[in-house]
C-alpha cells in the first residue's frame, strides 16, 4: 500500500509541475493583456478578475512579517491550473468526456461543452456578487 501511494504521490507533483509550466508560459505570454482587462472597472474586468484572481487571497492568521508584507503586495491577474492538479477533478473531467462518448460527442464538442459550462458558471457567480453587493 505504500508502495502505491508513493507511486500516486509522485505522479501528483509531477502533474502539478506539469500544470505550473504550462500556466507559467500563459502567465509570462499574456501578462500584459491580462493586466489590462482586469484592472477595467466595468464588467469585463470583474469577470476578469473572477477567472484570474488567486482565490487563496484570504487571511492567513500566523504569518510571519515577511510573509504578511509579501502577501500584501498588490497581486497581478494570472491564469492558475492548480485545481486541475487533483484526481479527483481529473475522474471527473474523464467521466463528462466519457459521457459525451456515450453520447456520441467528439473529444472536441466535449471539451467545448466543459469550458462553456465552466465559462457560464464563473459569469452567474459574478453576476451574483454583484446582485448581493447592491442589496
Amino acid at each position: 500500500a505504500t508502495r502505491a501511494a508513493a507511486n500516486q504521490e509522485l505522479r501528483e507533483r509531477l502533474l502539478v509541475r506539469l500544470l505550473y509550466r504550462v500556466s507559467s508560459l500563459i502567465n509570462h505570454r499574456f501578462g500584459a493583456h491580462m493586466d489590462a482587462v482586469c484592472s477595467r472597472p466595468d464588467f469585463p474586468g470583474r469577470l476578469c478578475r473572477h477567472f484570474l484572481s488567486d482565490g487563496d487571497s484570504a487571511p492567513r492568521l500566523n504569518q510571519s512579517p515577511l510573509s504578511r508584507r509579501w502577501s500584501e503586495r498588490p497581486k497581478r491577474p494570472r491564469l492558475s491550473l492548480r485545481r486541475l492538479a487533483s484526481f479527483r477533478t481529473l475522474m471527473v473531467l474523464l467521466l463528462i468526456y466519457g459521457l459525451g462518448a456515450i453520447l456520441s460527442f467528439s473529444p472536441v464538442s466535449s471539451s467545448i461543452i466543459i469550458l462553456t459550462g465552466g465559462f457560464l458558471y464563473g459569469l452567474v457567480l459574478t453576476l451574483l456578487q454583484d446582485k448581493l453587493k447592491t442589496h
